[in-house]
């Protein structure tokens, strides 16, 4: 078995296309919108391709992933966000994003670049609060907000047994407590 997945009869997960967006960018009516991953039990995701992570929600607006718990896994748990060029007045930006109350333990066993939650790009309004974090083994944060992120708070996690709680390249609006 290469994932092993428990989905809640409440997942939803809507629209999803897949396109070339390397030159053109992202057009505004593409971006997935209104996602809710709730109440998951993720484990083992993963297990032969490390360098996958357990949720990844590249270009989103208003999506919500709460009360999930994740472990195990040999890389991030949740990826939130994408493109190194998202301070281009033009590049997308998603916004109204939220990683709430998750269980994370035992991650990034494999890989170093990542962490249980892992963010790049600009998010507008999203928000990273009241997750727990158990054994994330790497050099980078336990949270870690990669370049270009900005638009997040981050506030009110619990982090214990990791190398660093938190990590970010240089940003501009991201706020932290």
């Amino acid at each position: 078995q290469y994932v092993r997945l428990m989905v809640n009869k409440g997942s939803v997960v809507n629209r999803i296309k897949v396109f070339d967006h390397s030159r053109a960018g992202v057009a505004r009516e593409e971006v997935c919108k209104n996602t809710l991953l709730k109440n998951n039990y993720i484990t083992r995701v993963a297990d032969y391709f490390w360098s996958s992570p357990a949720v990844t929600a590249y270009y989103v607006e208003k999506a919500e992933i709460t009360q999930n718990h994740m472990q195990d896994l040999p890389y991030t748990g949740v990826s939130l966000g994408w493109g190194w060029d998202s301070w281009l007045p033009y590049a997308f930006a998603g916004k109204e994003n939220k990683v709430t109350n998750n269980y994370f333990e035992n991650l990034m066993t494999e890989n170093f670049d990542g962490g249980a939650i892992y963010t790049i790009g600009r998010n507008t309004n999203s928000f990273i609060t009241g997750n727990y974090i158990n054994e994330c083994r790497l050099p980078f944060g336990a949270i870690y907000l990669d370049t270009a992120s900005t638009g997040f708070t981050v506030e009110g996690n619990a982090i214990e047994n990791v190398g660093r709680y938190f990590f970010a390249n240089p940003n501009y609006e991201t706020r932290l407590e």
